[in-house]
Formats: C-alpha cells, structure tokens, sequence
C-alpha cells in the first residue's frame, strides 16, 4: 500500500511523491490526516456555484488548484496552503488549517455566508 505525500515548493505549490506504507516515513500519519473533517466551509466556485469544504485535503486542493488567478500571490492563501500542508503532514492542526482557510476565503471575496 502506498500513501501519496506532499511537500511544500517555491511559490506556494506542493510536490506530490509516495511513500510506501509501513517505511517509518510517517505514511499512516499521512493517512489519517487525508481523512481529517473541518467544519464545513462554504466558497463560491462561480457566482452561482457554491461548493462546500469539509477535509483539509479538500482545503489544500482548493488552495493549490482551484484558486482564483487574482489571488494566487496573497500571503493568506501561502499562509493556509502551509497551515492544511501541515495539518495534512501531522505538524499542524486542523482548526488553524480551517481558520487560515477562512482569512484566505476571505480575502479572495470567495466565502460565502
């Protein structure tokens, strides 16, 4: 079994590899933390497309992938890319995750009430 692994790269990307399960290389961690729910959070996708977050992988798709060109520089979404990568990793906690997602949300205009 295989766990895919991520880490962070210049300019607020990640760079996938895997690991293989049970290498002491912290995979099932890995596991576990992919699985972590956030309460949800609501973002528009388009104007009248409103999608719903609920795991902090989730999250950091939404950061990495899926994120408005205009904002792809903000220090929030860096900042929430790196708190739901660490999250994600186990060094970090889900709720600073979804908190900092939230700030980023915010400052893209992509929140929705």
């Amino acid at each position: 079994m295989w766990a895919m692994a991520y880490k962070l790269v210049e300019g607020g990307g990640r760079q996938a590899g895997t690991l293989p399960q049970g290498s002491g290389c912290r995979s099932h961690q890995l596991e576990e933390a992919a699985l972590r729910i956030l309460t949800p959070i609501d973002v528009w996708e388009a104007p009248s497309v409103r999608r719903t977050i609920t795991t902090v992988d989730e999250a950091s798709n939404w950061l990495i992938y899926r994120w408005p060109e205009a904002h792809l520089n903000d220090p929030a979404r860096q900042a929430a890319t790196a708190a739901c990568l660490a999250a994600l990793d186990g060094s970090g906690e889900v709720e600073d995750a979804r908190a900092a997602f939230i700030t980023a949300a915010e400052t893209a205009h992509i929140l929705a009430d």
